[in-house]
């Protein structure tokens, strides 16, 4: 593989940066952002991913978007997901197994509740709207 030039790596990060932007204004989308650094791999995160999928298709949500991140900053909860969807606020789950998915997706995806026992982080209660 051919070596990048500044160039080159400054027009992809700025079509990258223009695709997520693209979907952030799509209020539908659900996006899911999945802990894939060095601790996150180490600890799971790669069956945690394969369960998301796999429940995704079971509860045919066809508006899902997974995408591998780097550290969350929250090593000690690896692995962690972070869930991006509409009238709800972003919330971090951690630490996250394949056998947690399914009531994840269950409850704060399709029930819209969050599953305090599970949740790193998430905006104060002031911060949230009523």
């Amino acid at each position: 593989m051919a070596k990048k030039s500044r160039e080159e790596l400054r027009l992809h990060r700025e079509q990258v940066r223009a695709e997520l932007k693209k979907n952030d204004n799509n209020a539908d989308l659900i996006q899911v952002l999945i802990g894939m650094g060095t601790s996150g791999i180490a600890a799971g995160a790669p069956a945690v991913q394969a369960a998301l999928i796999e429940q995704a298709a079971l509860h045919d949500i066809t508006n899902i978007q997974l995408r591998k991140v780097g550290s969350l900053g929250l090593d000690f909860a690896e692995p962690v997901i972070e869930i991006r969807m509409a009238n709800m606020p972003d919330t971090i789950y951690g630490p996250m197994t394949a056998e947690l998915v399914p009531e994840i997706i269950e409850k704060h995806i399709l029930d819209r509740e969050l599953v305090g026992r599970y949740v790193q982080h998430r905006p104060a209660p002031d911060m949230m709207e009523d």
